[in-house]
């Protein structure tokens, strides 16, 4: 995202997230005339899909998308085979494998995980994110690739005091509350468990389960309100800082948010 070049054109254009959610939790001003920035160029083409690969201002690969991706294919193909369509099942699983050969290409040895990927630059994150963390719930990456992927998503729960975080609380952009720079999503959550069960991690995958629950029994899942504001978790806490519990808005049946603060200076 860091890349893209926001036109001078683009306009100061109102932001109607931020007047009734906390905009600690949105992206920011810079963020968010980035993602305009990509909406502009695709009404300018028509959203062409070829002009939009080809020129388009932000073009990647992203591992929450592709893993999503592959488990539907995935089951796509065995539900083809328990209905009798060998058609469908081996169309599905012709996309499957397509796709995990691909996998490879965003797999960062320093990371140990699979990383969005700028398909112009041909440069990978830095972080392990829960994205990454969704490479078992597709079956995706080589044995050894997977044991990684297993090692460090419990290394980063040994950070947390509640999973998953959407960002690695140990690297520096870690942003507790900012969208998906820190905050819980309950729903990919629920896709790491899985996952982590089916590769008989159970007792990882059964931690992620009970801190999802626990989250949402100490914040709830609230429709947003300004009027009588959800409590937030303190979730995932980086070296040097400390749970803390601070006033702000649950989003529907998604994420429990995060919040973590310097220790030094409260």
């Amino acid at each position: 995202m860091a890349q893209i070049a926001v036109p001078e054109d683009l306009g100061d254009l109102p932001r109607r997230d931020i007047t009734h959610v906390d905009p600690s939790e949105r992206p920011t001003v810079e963020q968010y005339n980035r993602y305009l920035t990509i909406v502009k160029f695709g009404q300018a083409c028509k959203w062409d899909h070829l002009e939009i690969a080809r020129n388009g201002p932000f073009f990647m690969v992203d591992p929450c998308v592709q893993f999503a991706l592959m488990r539907g294919d995935r089951d796509l193909a065995e539900l083809a085979d328990d209905f009798n369509e060998p058609g469908i099942r081996d169309e599905a699983e012709s996309w499957l494998k397509h796709s995990k050969q691909g996998c490879n290409s965003f797999w960062s040895d320093d990371v140990n995980g699979h990383v969005a990927k700028d398909l112009r630059s041909g440069s990978l994150s830095t972080a392990f994110t829960n994205a990454s963390a969704m490479a078992l719930y597709a079956d995706a990456g080589s044995a050894e690739q997977q044991a990684r992927v297993t090692q460090e998503i419990a290394a980063v729960l040994d950070c947390c005091s509640f999973g998953f975080p959407s960002w690695d609380p140990r690297h520096p952009q870690f942003e507790s509350r900012r969208y998906w720079r820190g905050p819980i999503w309950s729903v990919v959550n629920y896709m790491i468990g899985i996952g982590l069960a089916e590769k008989g991690h159970d007792a990882i995958a059964e931690r992620i389960r009970n801190d999802t629950r626990r989250a949402v029994e100490k914040s709830g899942f609230l429709s947003i309100s300004t009027r009588s504001p959800a409590r937030v978790l303190a979730a995932s806490c980086s070296p040097g800082q400390r749970r803390s519990i601070s006033p702000g808005p649950i989003r529907p049946g998604s994420r429990a948010t995060t919040c973590c603060r310097q220790a030094e200076g409260e």
